[in-house]
């Protein structure tokens, strides 16, 4: 049986950060997942989870607002400027380094066998299905479980394997483009697919959608893109406390996004730069280690067409 703990569990295996995102951010609206740069960094070959719904039902057909992430080096000045006590809320606090151990092994992962393999073992309440010709996903799980929502008991729980990330995107209708990604760094690494929450198998209401998936070149350089929306709790203006030495920085794509970014040296010297984007009801997540040519961080962003991807008010 894939409960609420196993499926976090199993998620956990994919990105910490993600999870949670996938789980607080359900219950807190005032938090921020660029928290877990401590974290996220050991898990930043972790790519992309996105729940997301049926195209009609879960893709968002209203233009968005985007936030604007503020970060702080300093205790003092975020309690000033945001009228909190750190210690007693939900603000992350993040270092500036990563654990890099977690690149040794990027092979690529299906999301559904990773959870599969969480329920392996206990009486299986899930179902898994192969696609026919006419899909274009190869496998479906699917099953009702707990993920800890105060108003549904239980919810319809779905994940998806798609051999290319694009399509699954197309399929429900995001604009994201991954073409450039996907030439420069080719092959699928670390873990991959994507997956919806419902309140119930009829699939009118779609909670939250994930779609993510990583990717690498000949030279090990890694990308990893993902795409989150949830469609039940609303994210105000994120915040980050930064211990240590942090690189941060904004950059405006070419269609007029700000993107929030951030630069981690490694525990080995390598590095990692994470860009984020948040709107109120969704999160972009791109992160991107190794060693890249001057200037490829920005065309990496560029391609990505952030604005009508996440359909944002310009």
């Amino acid at each position: 049986m894939l409960n609420s703990e196993k499926l976090l569990c199993a998620m956990t295996d994919i990105e910490d950060s993600y999870i949670e995102a996938a789980y607080e951010f359900q219950q807190k609206s005032k938090r921020s997942r660029l928290g877990t740069m401590t974290r996220r960094g050991a898990v930043a070959a972790v790519v992309a989870l996105t729940l997301t719904g049926t195209t009609a039902v879960c893709a968002a057909v209203l233009l968005v607002r985007q936030l604007h992430v503020t970060s702080y080096d300093s205790v003092a000045d975020l309690e000033k400027d945001q009228k909190i006590e750190p210690w007693n809320s939900a603000v992350p606090v993040t270092d500036g380094t990563f654990e890099e151990d977690v690149f040794s092994n990027r092979k690529a992962q299906s999301l559904i066998n990773i959870l599969s393999d969480a329920g392996e073992g206990e009486k299986a309440q899930y179902a898994i299905v192969n696609g026919t010709d006419a899909d274009r996903w190869t496998r479906k799980l699917t099953e009702y479980t707990d993920m800890g929502y105060t108003d549904y008991e239980k919810v319809y729980y779905e994940a998806y394997e798609y051999e290319n990330l694009t399509d699954a995107l197309s399929e429900y209708g995001v604009a994201l483009d991954l073409s450039y990604v996907q030439q420069r760094y080719p092959e699928v690494a670390g873990e991959y697919g994507c997956d919806f929450v419902y309140a119930d198998a009829g699939k009118e209401n779609c909670l939250q959608q994930r779609f993510f998936s990583g990717f690498m070149n000949g030279q090990g350089n890694f990308v990893s893109v993902e795409y989150a929306v949830d469609n039940v709790y609303t994210n105000e203006d994120p915040y980050v406390l930064f211990e240590g030495k942090a690189d941060v920085s904004y950059y405006t794509t070419a269609d007029g996004v700000e993107v929030f970014l951030t630069k981690a040296t490694g525990t080995k010297g390598g590095s990692l730069i994470t860009a984020e984007v948040y709107t109120e009801h969704g999160h972009l997540y791109v992160g991107m280690y190794g060693t890249f040519e001057e200037g490829e961080v920005e065309k990496i962003l560029d391609s990505l067409h952030i604005a009508d991807g996440m359909k944002l008010k310009q």
